[in-house]
């Protein structure tokens, strides 16, 4: 039986091709297990490397929170405590040689804000001082997790802790604990805000919203998203509780409530420092007197960010508040420790990152400016502005032009974002299966196996499997 041998002998041949190369392959993986377990530790080394740095930096800032700490407004806050009009005292006190506050601050705050700071004014200074920056430590961190449930929901928690760590060791919020700020407070509670109106509980969102209106420069332009979704009533209930509040400081202090609405508005004008990005702030730097150009090119930059804002309100809530939190940095009075306020464009940043092959060239354009001004401005500015105060010589030369270079960096990356958010319609999107994206053409490989999507069908390039998604924006 000739065919029966010749089936045998191939059959045979097959069988030690098959050893051959099972023992190949087992070869193969023997030499590739070291680097497997490489791959697999080596993001946890990175996340404990990012604790530890962050940790360093932390009990830095800390100690110096403890020693400084000047900008928390306690002794506004205190006078307000005892029924005296702290701005009346600073106003009148003016060329004193004794400050009317110590530590000195000036009270740029208004009345409403400084109520919200009762509880901390009735602390003796010292204690004071320790329970705002563990308090300002706590909500870095609440801040970071309400981003991450709102945005990127079933991320994991490897991606929580390095945003948080993020966080936490740039230069913005460090000053923030150490000088006493206020721009973590206030940003803690805006998430939180939206997250309380997603859950349905209205008043809650609007008790959340009136408290991070502590420091408005920052969150007042952030609430704008509010009046672009027609949050109206939550936005009427903030705007009550603060008059409630303004009422009652004067009421204690025995003051005219025009008065407590007013006084705030003469510090900052008395005070006339200059700030740091900003387009009034720009403009002294580089030597304008007049205000009308300044003014106008405020006037311009609003009407963009409008514009572009409603022409694109279909996208969703974390492009528009990325554009929104630029925006207030250039129109506002800002000091760079407001930086933190680029803690909502990092997760914009992460998002588009993890679904990078969904989005066209110029929504990666805008993520990779964003990441360099990120980087720039959190980590890479400081040992610049340190060199700058011990005064060496070629960077104090030097600096007009590294500070007009971040300038045309920070404003480039707002028009670039005025040109994505104001886009009516983006291009198509690609929707991720598996391993695969599904593009105009049919499937291509893709690079990730995460959904892009939120419950809510808003695109997070995040999360866990729930089947196809479009990858359409946040």
């Amino acid at each position: 039986m000739p065919g029966a041998t010749r089936v045998v002998a191939e059959l045979s041949t097959a069988a030690e091709f098959l050893h051959a190369d099972s023992d190949s392959f087992l070869a193969v993986r023997r030499k590739q297990a070291p680097y497997d377990s490489l791959g697999k530790w080596l993001p946890l080394f990175a996340i404990v490397l990012c604790v530890l740095l962050a940790a360093i930096s932390l009990h830095s800032a800390f100690s110096v929170a403890l020693v400084d700490s000047q900008d928390n407004n306690w002794g506004p806050a205190r006078a307000l405590l005892h029924g005296v009009d702290p701005y009346s005292l600073y106003l009148r006190c003016g060329r004193c040689a004794k400050p009317p506050f110590l530590p000195p601050v000036a009270p740029m705050y208004p009345a409403s804000a400084l109520v919200l700071l009762l509880p901390l004014a009735a602390l003796p200074w010292p204690v004071a001082k320790a329970t705002w920056a563990t308090l300002n430590i706590l909500l870095g961190a609440g801040l970071v997790a309400a981003l991450h449930r709102l945005f990127v929901p079933g991320a994991g928690w490897r991606l929580f802790v390095v945003t948080l760590m993020a966080l936490l060791a740039s230069t913005p919020f460090l000053n923030n604990l150490g000088n006493g700020q206020h721009a973590i407070f206030a940003l803690a509670f805006f998430p939180a805000a939206l997250w309380a109106e997603r859950r349905g509980h209205p008043v809650l969102a609007s008790v959340l919203l009136a408290v991070s209106w502590f420091k408005y420069s920052l969150t007042f332009p952030l609430s704008l998203l509010l009046v672009l979704r027609g949050r109206f009533s939550m936005l009427l209930g903030a705007v009550a509780i603060h008059t409630l509040l303004t009422l009652f400081a004067a009421a204690w202090a025995g003051t005219n409530p025009i008065d407590f609405l007013l006084e705030p508005l003469r510090v900052i004008r008395g005070v006339g420092s200059v700030g740091h990005l900003e387009v009034f702030g720009l403009a002294t730097r580089i030597g304008l007197t007049s205000k009308l150009v300044p003014m106008l090119a405020a006037i311009a930059l609003t009407l963009a960010v409008m514009t572009a804002i409603w022409r694109g309100r279909a996208h969703g809530d974390l492009q528009l508040l990325s554009l929104l939190a630029l925006f207030g940095y250039a129109v506002m009075y800002h000091y760079p420790y407001d930086l933190v306020i680029l803690v909502v464009p990092l997760f914009y940043v992460v998002s588009r990152v993890r679904s990078w092959n969904a989005f066209d060239f110029l929504q990666r354009a805008w993520t990779v400016m964003l990441a360099v001004l990120l980087i720039w401005t959190w980590y890479a500015d400081h040992p610049v502005q340190l060199l700058r105060m011990h005064r060496v010589g070629w960077l104090v030369a030097a600096y007009p032009s590294y500070y007009a270079a971040l300038a045309a960096w920070f404003y480039a990356t707002v028009l670039t974002g005025i040109a994505v958010v104001g886009r009516r319609k983006e291009p198509a999107p690609k929707a991720e299966i598996g391993n695969f994206a599904i593009g105009p053409v049919g499937l291509t490989a893709g690079p990730s196996m995460k959904v892009v999507a939120d419950a809510d069908g808003k695109a997070t390039g995040l999360g866990s499997w729930r089947g196809i998604r479009s990858s359409r924006g946040i």
